[in-house]
């Protein structure tokens, strides 16, 4: 690689669901080059796909996908109005635009992705509850799907203040969808924890899209989103489902999840942790665990680990779970995610981030990181953030969710971590993904000159 392509350069990594490799693409300055990685090999040459010219001044890289004959690569303009596709001849390597979408000025592009090689483009109406879907299938033109969605004054996006001149209140679903922080299209992929404490995500499935936001009286509310004609269904879960009594305004806070068809929520109600299981299209609660009579959680876990004190930022130790409620009611963030284990078994996350040195500037990250436009590649930019996090796993059966003994599950982390520290890299230089139980992670080497990639 030359030493010109590194500057301002973004690196992905998109699962190829034809052939279960991975599309990897790097967008420089001038460039984008696309290869393919294979899941199967643990070292070796990628293969080079495609490369096209373009200007980063004024055009931005959103997403690419394979197709048997090429590749295709949708650019946009600077404002994100007008939508570029450009196919890559696999056999010759040109390149052509084959075509075009026009994004209407009272419309803002929020998501873009392929699905099943079908593009869709997922834009809301300025200051209103209307989504417009863009639905493009080669060859075939593009159609437009129009939905109503009745979100009204949901409530606080950010509890403990938000940056100046930023609207932290949700009124309507373009409110809604500004406030988004976490994105998964990738349903084997969990998301990082700074991710998972937001209480604004977006979950794209086949043929589904699933917004959620959870309210700070515990609430938590779905909009369904077929990515076809069908229309919008909007679900509300309340917490006295499982605490029985009305939630203590000040005393609790919580945050949800998807995962497959459940929804799972936590929360620390009076420092005491719980944990429920819903079913996702009927809205019926499932089962719940209650704390202990001891306010301890009544399901097996691990310790509570947290990463980082006010002296040792690297250092990762057990706490106590009375330490670990206070952090999370310090900061009033909480988050949890889930990932598969086995066929029969899946792993919980919850947890929390802190930042001791500043709280003031663990706000202005958490604000600066929801971006409106979102590329739905399944990105990890490991960077010096200073967030910290605290963080326990648990595990349950798939099916009837019992929840079963604790067996420590693989955490690359920190594995990770030690490896790009020994590595002498800045880690402003670093970038990787994440595929399932797969971590890549990359950067440019000077003295080589090639972007070397390590698997973990």
């Amino acid at each position: 690689m030359d030493s010109t392509d590194v500057e301002r350069l973004h690196v992905s990594g998109t699962p190829d669901g034809r052939t279960g490799n991975i599309l990897l693409s790097m967008a420089s300055r001038h460039t984008i080059r696309h290869y393919q990685l294979s899941m199967d090999s643990s070292s070796g040459a990628p293969v080079a796909l495609a490369s096209l010219d373009y200007n980063s001044k004024n055009s931005r890289y959103l997403v690419a996908a394979v197709f048997p004959d090429g590749v295709e690569t949708c650019i946009s303009n600077k404002d994100y109005s007008l939508l570029r596709f450009l196919h890559t001849e696999g056999s010759t390597k040109q390149t052509r635009q084959t075509d075009s979408l026009a994004i209407p000025s009272d419309q803002q592009l929020w998501q873009v992705f392929y699905q099943d090689s079908t593009f869709y483009a997922i834009a809301v109406q300025k200051h209103a509850n209307t989504l417009f879907i863009h639905r493009r299938r080669q060859g075939t033109g593009t159609e437009m799907f129009q939905k109503e969605i009745a979100v009204k004054k949901w409530g606080i996006i950010w509890y403990h203040g938000t940056r100046n001149f930023i609207k932290d209140r949700v009124d309507n679903l373009y409110d809604l969808a500004r406030s988004v922080g976490m994105t998964q299209e990738d349903s084997t992929t969990p998301p990082p924890l700074t991710s998972a404490v937001l209480r604004s995500k977006c979950y794209i499935r086949p043929g589904m899209l699933y917004l959620t936001f959870d309210t700070h009286h515990l609430v938590t509310k779905i909009i369904e989103v077929p990515l076809d004609e069908r229309p919008s269904r909007l679900l509300e879960f309340k917490p006295e489902d499982w605490y029985q009594k009305r939630v203590p305004p000040g005393f609790s806070t919580g945050n949800s999840y998807v995962f497959e068809n459940i929804l799972i929520t936590t929360a620390i109600v009076y420092h005491q942790p719980w944990l429920s299981f819903y079913d996702l299209h009927t809205g019926k609660l499932i089962t719940s665990y209650a704390p202990d009579a001891k306010g301890n959680t009544s399901f097996p876990r691990s310790p509570i680990w947290q990463v980082g004190n006010f002296w040792n930022k690297d250092k990762v130790h057990p706490i106590k779970l009375a330490d670990f409620t206070e952090n999370v009611f310090d900061f009033w963030t909480m988050g949890i995610c889930a990932r598969d284990l086995d066929s029969g078994r899946f792993a919980v996350e919850i947890g929390t981030i802190y930042n001791r040195e500043s709280f003031g500037q663990l706000m202005l990250i958490l604000s600066t990181a929801t971006p409106f436009v979102i590329v739905s590649d399944p990105l990890l930019r490991f960077g010096p953030v200073p967030i910290h996090t605290m963080y326990f796993y648990s595990c349950f059966e798939k099916g009837a969710l019992r929840a079963l003994p604790y067996k420590e599950t693989m955490d690359k982390s920190e594995l990770i971590n030690t490896f790009a520290s020994s590595q002498n890299i800045s880690p402003k230089g670093l970038s990787g993904f994440q595929h399932g139980n797969d971590y890549w992670l990359g950067w440019y080497d000077a003295d080589q000159q090639k972007y070397v990639i390590y698997k973990f």
